[in-house]
């Protein structure tokens, strides 16, 4: 997931899945979640936006 000035990407292996924009708040904790089961994660890269 990207976020920047408000506007929030959902990437899944590289390919766009969702977004939205005017998100409030604009900054914040980062949460993953998964749909009703067990997700295994790795890998997980946290960069800042330019």
């Amino acid at each position: 997931m990207q976020s920047l000035d408000g506007v929030v990407i959902v990437k899944l292996n590289g390919n766009k899945m969702n977004g939205g924009h005017d998100i409030e708040p604009a900054e914040g904790s980062i949460c993953l979640q998964s749909e009703g089961w067990p997700v295994f994660y790795r890998n997980i890269r946290i960069r800042d936006l330019d």
